[in-house]
């Protein structure tokens, strides 16, 4: 087969030798092949290389906890960097070829095990897997650290300068003002460590605000808060104040609150055909944690 300039193809990353294959003859699926043109950590070996490669110091087993911690780093800046910019579709696409990437490297594990035959090299498989998973909660850990101290303002206004230090000025205000001015009752002078817009800038979107405050008490103390708001002046009434969560904390978050959703359907049904209004709310509680839980809350409509 002739290797034209559009066709798929790889070419041995050790030797270099002037010798491409075509993914369909590799048997690679396009999708794992695109994560490894993407990802400059993973790399491609022919069959003379694949066996001097087995005789690296470091272990196929290490290299895979590697690439897997590679992986999940990647994605956590790729998600603060593209927080509130990305659409769901482009989302589900990185997602997906992420898992694409993660099976190919289990075909491979599962195929050297097979190669080896050994009881050994099954339970080395299955200590790699174990290190994995323990790798991607060291990080999540460390990822929940970092956003310890961070609250997220949703629809807090945005001014509309083209001049970025009008901005900043204008979100520093709107804060102090939020906190301090007979709305939250907070003393923050000093207290924000940094603060930023998520997301790209587009005409007629308000982007999320991120307040990150340098003792974690300030930031506990405006949640403890957040319910002061319904009193609060108009301007401030439409906000939503958060948690900055990680990925997998509001993937968490979203099932708790979407299976209590589910169960309390009987009850929201009833309503609509009695021409009520529902009484209750759902919060989520224990959102940093592994196992978030649902709650329902009267609302007072007096």
């Amino acid at each position: 087969m002739t290797i034209q300039n559009e066709t798929r193809a790889l070419q041995c990353d050790k030797c270099m030798k002037d010798k491409w294959k075509c993914i369909d003859c590799l048997g690679i699926p396009a999708e794992v092949y695109d994560g490894l043109i993407d990802c400059k950590d993973i790399f491609w070996f022919c069959e003379d290389c694949s066996g001097d490669k087995q005789k690296d110091s470091v272990s196929g087993d290490d290299r895979v906890i590697s690439l897997l911690e590679k992986m999940m780093d990647r994605l956590g800046a790729i998600e603060d960097r593209l927080k509130e910019k990305v659409d769901e579709k482009k989302v589900e696409e990185l997602d997906q070829r992420v898992k694409s990437l993660e099976s190919f490297v289990k075909e491979q594990l599962e195929e050297r095990e097979q190669n080896t035959g050994g009881r050994k090299s099954r339970g080395s498989m299955n200590d790699a897997g174990s290190s994995a998973v323990e790798s991607v909660d060291s990080i999540e850990d460390r990822e929940t650290e970092k956003r310890r101290n961070n609250i997220v303002i949703y629809r807090a206004p945005e001014v509309d300068s083209e001049q970025a230090e009008d901005r900043k000025c204008g979100d520093a205000a709107f804060v102090h003002e939020l906190c301090c001015y007979n709305v939250l009752e907070v003393d923050i002078d000093g207290c924000i460590e940094q603060m930023y817009r998520l997301g790209k800038r587009e005409h007629g979107k308000v982007r999320p605000l991120l307040v990150k405050f340098a003792p974690e008490e300030k930031k506990s103390e405006i949640l403890r808060k957040v319910n002061y708001l319904k009193d609060a002046p108009a301007m401030f009434k439409s906000l939503s104040i958060a948690r900055d969560l990680t990925v997998r904390q509001r993937e968490r978050v979203k099932e708790c609150r979407k299976k209590a959703l589910e169960e309390s359907q009987g009850e929201v049904q009833a309503a609509d055909s009695d021409g009520e209004q529902v009484n209750f709310r759902i919060i989520v509680v224990g959102q940093t944690t592994t196992k978030p839980r649902a709650m329902k809350i009267p609302i007072d409509r007096n």
